[in-house]
């Protein structure tokens, strides 16, 4: 097979391949052996028919199934061959071929673009910094409260502190129960997370164990579908107020391997100021990102993002309710989301000539740390969870992919 490269306007190469009959000849057979293998003729067994016969009768037709398959085969090969990096789909702009003589085939096709990365040191970048405040530590420890509680039935009415256990019934406009429209067991505070009743708690005050109430609940909103007021038979199964226990050196004992109430509260400041330094910090790493790619101006192919834009349309399609994949607004969305390919497209250009400049690769020791925080911040076994990942190639892969991107962020980070 001969190849030649043409480099054509920007990132765009125009592909030569051509290839003697000789070469064609052995996919050609194999595709009449195979065709053969399947054949039923009269006065011949299955698969028996002569090859000479098979050939006669079809071998134009399969000649022809044995080059279109090839034809991607052979751009693929071309393209390894000429080390090209490829940016979008190639498109057949030109094809000779007769049956018998030797494939020409002219490819057109958009490379990703070649740039020469600089200003990666030294940018300026303010990073805000997270200090954790005793509101902070105080709202953790009342969390751990709440998880270490232990609950309690009343017996009598109900007041704002106390939770609820019940059976809804949906009823119509006239009271009348709607069937398949009840929720049993549905356990409920009567206040929200600032302490104060909320409009159902408000109808619900003082009902004790076996009441029955009818309540109006305002059901929000939906798309099309206005605010409604809706009614609902509360059938009280419960009522009980949560015990919680004392801010002590035993909750920290409870809650952990902790010696007493001030260690838990140092694993908490730090804890708090970790997770929340991780996410100021995702707010700076974009503004690094931005920065670089502000500083290594570069054109994108147009295939390039057209084809970035085409993926994303195929995820929101497939994520649609089964038979409205083709109602979504495919020019609006590549509108919406032109920017953000761009910004993406040049980010993994940069990152990746990043990682080929200094020799940044991600090594399993690499993704196994990565695994092991993971695990920590989340209390988890990090030696469990590490084992579970390896058995699961595509959590491992997209673990990969992130890992991958710290290791730059934090190379840059340094510079």
């Amino acid at each position: 097979m001969e190849v030649q490269i043409i480099p054509k306007e920007h990132c765009v190469r125009e592909v030569e391949i051509k290839v003697p009959q000789a070469e064609l000849l052995p996919e050609i057979e194999k595709t009449l052996k195979t065709a053969r293998k399947k054949m039923k003729l009269e006065g011949f067994r299955k698969g028996k028919v002569p090859l000479s016969m098979v050939k006669k009768m079809y071998g134009t037709h399969l000649e022809a199934e044995t080059i279109e398959k090839l034809l991607p085969v052979l751009f693929q090969r071309a393209a390894k061959e000429g080390e090209l990096t490829l940016a979008a789909p190639a498109t057949i702009k030109d094809m000779d071929y007769q049956p018998g003589g030797d494939l020409t085939v002219d490819y057109e096709v958009e490379v990703e673009p070649e740039f020469e990365l600089k200003n990666y040191e030294n940018l300026k970048i303010d990073r805000e910094v997270y200090q954790t405040s005793d509101d902070d530590v105080k709202d953790a420890l009342e969390k751990i409260r709440k998880e270490h509680s232990t609950w309690e039935t009343v017996e009598g009415k109900a007041s704002a502190d106390h939770f609820i256990s019940a059976d809804l019934q949906e009823l119509d406009p006239s009271g009348v129960p709607l069937i398949g429209k009840k929720l049993e067991n549905q356990f409920f505070s009567l206040k929200d997370e600032n302490g104060k009743l909320t409009d159902v708690g408000q109808q619900l005050l003082d009902v004790q164990a076996g009441d029955s109430r009818v309540i109006t609940i305002t059901q929000p909103p939906i798309e099309e579908r206005e605010a409604a007021q809706v009614k609902y038979e509360v059938k009280v199964n419960e009522v009980q107020s949560q015990i919680l226990p004392d801010i002590d050196d035993e909750l920290a004992k409870d809650a952990g391997d902790y010696e007493n109430l001030e260690s838990l509260k140092s694993e908490l400041e730090k804890r708090i100021k970790k997770n929340a330094q991780r996410e100021l910090d995702k707010i700076f790493h974009q503004k690094m990102i931005g920065k670089l790619i502000a500083e290594n101006a570069f054109d994108l192919p147009q295939g390039m993002v057209d084809f970035y834009l085409s993926a994303i349309i195929k995820d929101i399609r497939s994520r649609q309710p089964e038979g409205k994949e083709n109602e979504i607004d495919e020019k609006f969305i590549r509108e919406q989301y032109r920017d953000g390919a761009i910004f993406n497209l040049k980010w993994r250009l940069i990152r990746e000539k990043i990682a080929e400049m200094f020799d940044i690769k991600v090594e399993e020791k690499d993704l196994e740390k990565f695994v092991r925080e993971y695990a920590d911040d989340h209390g988890l076994d990090g030696g469990l969870m590490w084992k579970q990942m390896k058995k699961t190639p595509k959590q491992l892969e997209d673990i990969h992919a992130d890992v991958f991107e710290k290791k730059i962020l934090d190379f840059i980070s340094e510079k």
